[in-house]
């Protein structure tokens, strides 16, 4: 082969090379993160729907339809909007529902209250109407595979979070941790996200178990009806608990009972404020 030759073959091989190694790095490129952990953004509302009769179903456009949120997992936003009675500036905090990598949108599922400030501003906002959010919030944090169960109990609106969590763990195929979810509600409107957790549940069959609570029972119902008690959570807990963690959300009576009922069947107790490596965690 002629010298001219081996330089061309060469030439050609380097330049393949070239066009690999930009093409993983663009591939690899991050992507625009939409969030601020310090100040507050304006973003869109673009579709609003009512769910029941006190929880709406809220999209926001991201401004860029290749950003994402910029969320850990268990991680929430800060949303700030204006009391208008006095004008005064009002924060809460909210988890997403939407997944961690989806981008150019973000989705919120949120119980309006009748005394919630923010809540009732966003039930008024109008498509195009903007809010302000900043973040990401919160600390708390999993590893794969370092548990052998997770055990989640939430209340009403309190399975945002749960939700977030169990689609981005349930969908890793290298993660074998189990997943249960103790949800309660009053009656069988009230349950949020249904049909998602359902899907996930069939879908997932061997690492997601999910047991509905009602306070009023519908005819035909097949869950568990009443309270969540402490014989409910050891029905569906491993009878030894060292290596399962607790997920707790919803309301704080709820929560303090929880706490209790977990607690007398071998839990760690919660600590006033969550840590990432706490037996039993609220978010």
């Amino acid at each position: 082969m002629s010298t001219q030759s081996v330089s061309l073959v060469f030439l050609s091989t380097a330049t393949a090379i070239c066009i690999a190694i930009i093409y993983h790095l663009l591939s690899a490129k991050k992507k625009p993160i939409a969030l601020d952990p310090t100040s507050f953004k304006a973003f869109q509302l673009i579709s609003k729907t009512q769910m029941n009769s006190n929880t709406f179903h809220f999209i926001f456009d991201l401004k860029n339809k290749d950003a994402v949120l910029g969320l850990g997992l268990g991680q929430c936003i800060v949303i700030r909007a204006k009391n208008p009675i006095d004008g005064k500036l009002v924060t809460r905090s909210y988890t997403p529902i939407s997944r961690l990598d989806a981008t150019g949108k973000v989705e919120l599922l949120i119980k309006v209250y009748p005394k919630g400030i923010v809540t009732n501003v966003m039930k008024n906002m109008e498509i195009g109407d903007s809010i302000e959010m900043r973040g990401p919030k919160g600390n708390f944090s999993y590893t794969p595979n370092t548990l052998s169960k997770i055990l989640m109990i939430a209340g009403g609106s309190g399975i945002t979070p749960m939700y977030q969590v169990i689609n981005e763990i349930i969908r890793d195929p290298t993660d074998k941790t189990k997943i249960t979810l103790l949800y309660a509600n009053i009656a069988h409107a009230d349950i949020l996200l249904h049909k998602e957790l359902d899907e996930l549940a069939e879908m997932f069959s061997e690492r997601l178990e999910i047991c509905y609570v009602l306070e009023k029972e519908p005819e035909n119902w097949n869950g568990e009806v009443g309270f969540i008690t402490k014989d409910i959570i050891t029905k569906y807990t491993e009878k030894v608990v060292s290596n399962t963690k607790a997920l707790l959300c919803g309301p704080l009576p709820m929560i303090k009972a929880m706490e209790t009922h977990l607690v007398d069947i071998g839990f760690e107790p919660a600590k006033i404020i969550s840590k990432p490596q706490d037996h039993i965690f609220k978010f």
